[in-house]
């Protein structure tokens, strides 16, 4: 939907596919903090702000619990930040920024609802807060939603 809408944004091009382009950025802050980038969990640090970024919390909507998260909602706006200012998006922006996208437009959230009627998802169990609340704007107009998971 959104390459669709803006080809140019959303190419495939800006996407950052890998784990150490990610980890690219959070290491350029850890050295600005003086972070020793050998004792820093940078995997947990990604996984943390995908959470953040699948529950729909922008950096400001964060409160951190601790001094760890407290270090990672900083990684996490000074990733926001340098995506932003190269153009560049992870697959956790291809979520939200698609809900934003049919939440802010209106007459596009008509057209994909008139286009689909019908909606199965396979893996319920599986899908995360801003999936489901997608799923829910893209299916309201009909209810005609089926979901397909583990009973467990």
């Amino acid at each position: 939907m959104l390459l669709h809408h803006d080809r140019e944004k959303w190419n495939g091009q800006h996407l950052l596919k890998w784990e150490w382009q990610k980890e690219a950025y959070l290491k350029q802050t850890c050295r600005e903090m003086t972070i020793d980038e050998k004792d820093f969990p940078f995997d947990q640090a990604l996984q943390q702000i995908g959470y953040w970024k699948n529950t729909m919390k922008s950096p400001h909507d964060i409160s951190p619990n601790d001094d760890w998260e407290e270090t990672v909602l900083k990684l996490y706006t000074y990733y926001e930040k340098q995506k932003l200012s190269r153009g560049q998006f992870d697959f956790d922006d291809m979520l939200v920024k698609c809900y934003d996208m049919l939440k802010d437009h209106p007459h596009l959230l008509k057209a994909y609802q008139n286009r689909f009627q019908y909606f199965l998802i396979d893996e319920f169990q599986d899908i995360n807060p801003v999936q489901y609340h997608l799923i829910k704007l893209l299916s309201n107009h009909t209810n005609n939603l089926c979901g397909v998971g583990d009973d467990d």
